[in-house]
């Protein structure tokens, strides 16, 4: 009896494990992105599975693996731009300005 690959059998070239896991990490980045950086480190271990699936299979990226790139970079913007709100938002909260402060500075650089 023949030992067939899985190629062989079902016509489309097998998926590595860890581009199934770049692209649930990925989704998984662009869906927790609000929890102050844990959507961003999913973020970035999805990278890097997608980089190491890459080196296993001989230079090549899954469409998995494009996926999870894809997802887990939108995930990261996402983060770090609420990451980046919720740090303007203490800021100006513990500077003692609240809410006046806060208007005083998004009508300054209104004017720009």
């Amino acid at each position: 009896m023949e030992n067939l690959n899985e190629k062989e059998v079902s016509g489309y070239p097998a998926v590595s494990g860890l581009a199934i896991a770049s692209m649930v990490l990925g989704i998984l980045s662009i869906i927790t992105f609000y929890t102050l950086g844990f959507g961003i480190l999913l973020g970035i271990l999805s990278i890097i599975f997608a980089i190491v699936s890459k080196k296993r299979t001989g230079g090549r990226l899954s469409g998995m693996a494009i996926a999870g790139i894809t997802c887990s970079i939108c995930g990261i913007v996402l983060g770090a731009i609420f990451c980046a709100f919720v740090l303007i938002g203490l800021a100006i909260s513990f500077n003692g300005g609240g809410c006046t402060q806060f208007h005083e500075w998004f009508n300054s650089i209104k004017k720009y």
